[in-house]
This record gives structure tokens, C-alpha cells and sequence, in this order.
């Protein structure tokens, strides 16, 4: 493969670059052009002619090239200033979606600057124990009981504030942070939760990174057995991306932490490419379905329609259904008369490190009002 890749790339490349391979799958071209439209069109040629398949013996292949580039604005840029520019652009092009070309900007390098910073914060915050988990409610639509939590890390940053986990999530990935991060996140978690038994399951995220580690089945097993937690009381929640980056043992994986017993969630569904195939090839327990449908309830006739036909196609799968991004009454109401079984937001009130706390709350009376139409999923264990 690597043959023909290097292969189609000198046919391009022919008089116009030298052309080199640093190692691996990654390859560098320095060359003189006349324009930043004459690198951007040699940039795209690169990706545009690696997507075309290629064959080995029988079978035909599909891969795909990532490119950042640079060209030499001052006199003073050496080879090394270039290639650490075309590199950032890289990596800004492999954080955008991966296969295109990205031209490198100044701002990209302040960015950089800024994310190592963080990252040296990160791994003191969590060195030092700097960083905590909260507990966000669950509720039962039926019930308007919380069944469960999510548990979510928080970062509060002594100068910054709080740090969100969509920022420093990515960079504990990209430092090397996420394994150890997500096996203290969990035992953390399953360590407090085990004293709560009047939460029916508590779902932790599980980053790509951690699902693609080896021995991610043992740790979890490891944990749940040093904390005492009961494996059918966790639910581990994941996004379509880990199929994206393990292919080949996703499915093992799956299986093996369901024989333990736990749950798995397909988080923010309805947002990826190819949620509906997963159903279909792998086990899940759960739906999560993303916030950005909520929220369009009430704003888009189409969203009611989207969210009717999940919950259905999900029941009729045997899955279990939570809408996130609960925030407003007519929310709710919508969400239990289309029959969702589980829903989360902070109309049932914000995150708390106490679990204890958000088994209390108490919203309007429910027996009071109206109440769903739509059939029991009957694979829902409603919560006493």
C-alpha cells in the first residue's frame, strides 16, 4: 500500500517537488511555488489522488491523505520553521475531519502555544488531584424519578475558571492523559455511586482513545471489582467515532464488556454517519439522542418527526431511549407523549458531586399531569 501511495504521489509530484517519506504513513513535499493558490491546488491534488482505490492481489482499498502546508513568508524561516508550520496545519486538518489540505495561519500557532499551556496545567491539576466529577440526574418519563446519572468531569482552573470538557478532554487525548484520566474518572465514580443504592446505574463516557487501549476490558473489570461496584449498575457510553478508529476488535470489545454485565450506550445519536448500521452490527442497550434535536423542539416540525421515529425504531431494537438537553417544560411534555423512556437536562436540576443530592429532586407533581400516549417500552424496568 505504502508503495503505491509513494507511487501516485512521485507521478504528481514530477518536476515540481522533492518528495520524501519520514516514516510510517507520513510523507513531506518541499518545493518552490508561485502562488498560495499554486500550493493550495498541489496541496488538494495530494488528497484528491490518494482517494481514488487502490488494488492489492484481488481486493480494491479505499484510504484517504491529510495535508498541511506552508509557504515561506520570511527570509529568516528555515526547512525546520517550515515543517513545524506545515505540521500544526496538519494536525488543525486532521482535528477538522481528516481528508483535505489546510494551509497554515498564524493564529494556528498562538492556538498551539495556548494548548500546551493547558496541557501543562492538565497534568498538574491531575497530579495534584485539582480535578473532581459531578453527578448529573437521569429521570424516568414516566415517573419523573431519577433512575440514573451521568457522571461528568470538571477542571476549575485557578485563573481560568472552569475549564469545559470539550476543551480539555481533546488535549488529554492528544497528551497521552485519557487512559489514566478515564480509569480515575470511572473509579471515582463507581467508588461514590456504590454508597447511593437508590441510583439504578451510573454511565461514564468512554473517550475513542481508552476503547482502542488493549487492555481496556481488564481495567474496567479491575475497578469494578476494587470499588465493589456491581457491573449491571454501569452503563458505558460511547460515540460512533470509536468504530471509526477500531474497526476490527469493536465488536469483541462490546460483547466482552456486556458479559460482564454491563450496559452499553450509543451516545449522541442521530449526529454521525452511519448510527443506523451500528445498530446493526453491534449490541447496544441504550440510545442517548443528541441535545441538538431537543432543542429543536418547538422551533422545527421536522425534529418532532425525527425524535418519533428514534424512539420507535429503538424500541422496536429493544433499546432503551434517553433525550439529553432537557431544558424547558414543553420539552418534556413533547418528549413524554412521543413515549421517550429516559430524559436529562438541567430542567432537573444542574450536576452535583453529591449523588445523594440529585436522587431529590422534585419537579412538579407528575401523577398530575398528562400522561403519555405512546406504549411502554417494554424493556424498560420502571423505577419503584
Amino acid at each position: 500500500m505504502l508503495r503505491q501511495v509513494a507511487e501516485r504521489f512521485r507521478e504528481i509530484s514530477e518536476g515540481k517537488v522533492s518528495l520524501a517519506r519520514f516514516g510510517g504513513d507520513e510523507f513531506a513535499a518541499l518545493g518552490r511555488f508561485t502562488s498560495d493558490q499554486a500550493a493550495a491546488d498541489f496541496a488538494d491534488e495530494l488528497v484528491t489522488t490518494a482517494r481514488r482505490p487502490f488494488r492489492i492481489g484481488s481486493r480494491d482499498f479505499a484510504i484517504g491523505a491529510t495535508v498541511g502546508y506552508t509557504r515561506r513568508q520570511n527570509a529568516s524561516d528555515s526547512v525546520d520553521d517550515l515543517m513545524r508550520k506545515a505540521d500544526i496545519a496538519l494536525y488543525r486538518a486532521k482535528e477538522s475531519g481528516r481528508g483535505r489540505a489546510i494551509a497554515f495561519e498564524q493564529q494556528m500557532e498562538r492556538e498551539v502555544r495556548e494548548r500546551r499551556l493547558l496541557e501543562a496545567d492538565l497534568r498538574e491539576a491531575f497530579e495534584f488531584q485539582k480535578l473532581s466529577i459531578e453527578f448529573q440526574p437521569i429521570v424516568e418519563a414516566r415517573s419523573g424519578k431519577v433512575a440514573s446519572s451521568e457522571v461528568l468531569v470538571r477542571w476549575d482552573h485557578p485563573t481560568r475558571g472552569e475549564i469545559p470538557p470539550d476543551v480539555f478532554i481533546p488535549i488529554a487525548e492528544h497528551a497521552g492523559l485519557i487512559l489514566p484520566l478515564g480509569d480515575w474518572v470511572l473509579e471515582r465514580a463507581c467508588s461514590v455511586a456504590a454508597t447511593v443504592p437508590e441510583l439504578n446505574s451510573v454511565a461514564v463516557n468512554l473517550s475513542p482513545v481508552q476503547f482502542l487501549e488493549p487492555n481496556l476490558v481488564d481495567n474496567i473489570a479491575s475497578i469494578l471489582e476494587r470499588t465493589g461496584f456491581p457491573a449491571e449498575r454501569l452503563v458505558l457510553e460511547i460515540t460512533e467515532s470509536v468504530f471509526l478508529k477500531d474497526v476490527g476488535s469493536a465488536t469483541d470489545k462490546l460483547q466482552q464488556l456486556r458479559d460482564l454485565g454491563i450496559k452499553i450506550s450509543l451516545d449522541d445519536f442521530g449526529t454521525g454517519y452511519s448510527s443506523l448500521s451500528y445498530l446493526r452490527q453491534h449490541r447496544f442497550d441504550k440510545i442517548k439522542i443528541d441535545k441538538s434535536f431537543v432543542a429543536e423542539i418547538g422551533e422545527r416540525s421536522d425534529g418532532l418527526a425525527i425524535i418519533s421515529a428514534v424512539i420507535a425504531l429503538a424500541h422496536n431494537l429493544g433499546l432503551e431511549v434517553t433525550a439529553e438537553g432537557v431544558e424547558r417544560q414543553f420539552q418534556v411534555d413533547a418528549l413524554r407523549t412521543l413515549g421517550c423512556d429516559m430524559m436529562q437536562g438541567y430542567y432537573f436540576g444542574r450536576p452535583d458531586p453529591n449523588p445523594m443530592q440529585i436522587t431529590n429532586i422534585s419537579k412538579e407533581d407528575w401523577e398530575e399531569r398528562s400522561p403519555s400516549t405512546a406504549p411502554r417500552n417494554p424493556n424498560l424496568r420502571s423505577v419503584s
